[in-house]
């Protein structure tokens, strides 16, 4: 098994030394599972780089993890802007955790509408009806 994780960590290295950027972010979720952050990170930035709003999404985590929530939020709102889910969802707790309700509102909506249902509860908490969530 180690053979085969150390195999597939190479080839994606390889891949993402050559410029791919899902192999990038690959990289970074393999580290990251294994606890593994200080290598996670730079090839979450790389990714970043590239415009990959999953690695965004992902590093934002490790950085909010971390205490860094301005950059975490300015990850997840670029990310969110793309239409990424988790980002939404990520970016809507940071600021109704902040008590930037209004702003979480906005974020929890659009995750609402894409049927995530912590957010549509978080909404009815608020006496607000959340949308019903987009057919898929």
């Amino acid at each position: 098994m180690i053979d085969d994780d150390q195999h597939v960590d190479d080839e994606l290295r390889r891949a993402a030394e050559a410029g791919d950027v899902d192999a990038m972010y690959q990289l970074g979720v393999r580290y990251e599972d294994r606890g593994r952050i200080d290598e996670a990170q730079p090839w979450y930035r790389r990714a970043v780089e590239s415009g990959h709003a999953g690695a965004m999404t992902n590093l934002g985590s490790l950085l909010a993890d971390a205490g860094e929530t301005a950059e975490a939020e300015r990850l997840w709102s670029l990310a969110a802007g793309s239409g990424h889910l988790d980002a939404i969802v990520n970016l809507g707790q940071l600021l109704s955790d902040a008590g930037r309700d209004e702003e979480a509102r906005h974020w929890y909506w659009r995750a609402a509408a894409a049927g995530d249902g912590d957010a549509a509860a978080w909404l009815r908490s608020r006496d607000i009806q959340p949308p019903e969530p987009a057919a898929s």
